[in-house]
């Protein structure tokens, strides 16, 4: 039987996820305080693929409710910060332009965050066996498979790749039920340089991508559509949610079901 295993937000966009029991989804589709928060310098929003730098940086959530949240950030050098959001976004501002040397801002989008795939602001989601899989692949620890792909959430009880079934034929978009919520998976997360690092280091992999796409391919599963895999270098799924689902609500434990 499947089951939502994990729910992982990631309130600072590029900056490490926190694990939480259930979240809200917002009437954008988006789930609530993930990448609510993104850090911009002059160049733009500050992320993960352009500022390997920030691998290297700690977030831990202290407490959050239904307007704030509480969160702590280290970096590499020891230097930490508290801080509670959105109301002291100066602090943080301060403490990030202090790490990369630079003036940065930080910007607030309650209403949908700064997903990766805008036509597809819904969660992503990945089945454990899927990175399990991935882990053997290249001989990681599974937490640290975990970090690389950065998906928010977890579904427990079916094979490598199960959430292959959702990515349906171009402009198909296929329903699955997580408790009372229904996402509609829109495509195969296509994946950019995150994954060959070391989630703590920032360290890479020139041969990841290569490696990964080969394997992907070679083990693509049977109830897969060949034709969206135009690469292999693709895992999770991308989402979005009925409008009629807005504003519902998701928890660790809920019961998985296709239609």
């Amino acid at each position: 039987m499947l089951e939502l295993a994990r729910i992982t937000l990631f309130p600072i966009k590029s900056l490490p996820g926190v694990e939480v029991e259930s979240a809200a989804v917002l009437p954008s589709g988006a789930l609530e305080w993930d990448r609510r928060f993104g850090l911009v310098d002059a160049r733009g929003l500050i992320t993960a693929k352009r500022e390997p730098q920030v691998h290297r940086w700690r977030l831990q959530l202290v407490a959050w409710g239904d307007e704030t949240l509480h969160v702590a950030v280290e970096a590499a050098g020891g230097s930490r910060l508290e801080v509670e959001l959105p109301d002291d976004s100066a602090s943080l501002a301060r403490w990030a332009g202090q790490q990369m040397g630079t003036s940065i801002e930080v910007r607030d989008n309650p209403r949908s965050g700064f997903p990766d795939d805008p036509d597809a602001g819904g969660p992503t989601l990945v089945s454990t066996a899927s990175l399990a899989a991935v882990s053997d692949w290249f001989g990681l620890d599974f937490d640290e498979t975990r970090r690389r792909f950065r998906l928010n959430l977890e579904l427990s009880g079916g094979e490598p790749f199960w959430e292959d079934r959702l990515v349906g034929a171009s402009g198909e978009l296929r329903p699955l039920r997580i408790g009372s919520v229904e996402l509609l998976g829109v495509n195969a997360c296509q994946r950019c340089a995150v994954p060959t690092r070391d989630s703590r280091t920032g360290r890479a992999n020139s041969h990841f991508p290569g490696e990964f796409s080969r394997r992907r391919l070679d083990n693509l599963p049977s109830w897969a559509t060949p034709e969206r895999f135009d690469h292999g270098y693709r895992l999770g799924v991308n989402t979005r949610v009925g409008m009629e689902f807005e504003g519902g609500q998701i928890a660790a434990g809920d019961s998985v079901e296709t239609a």
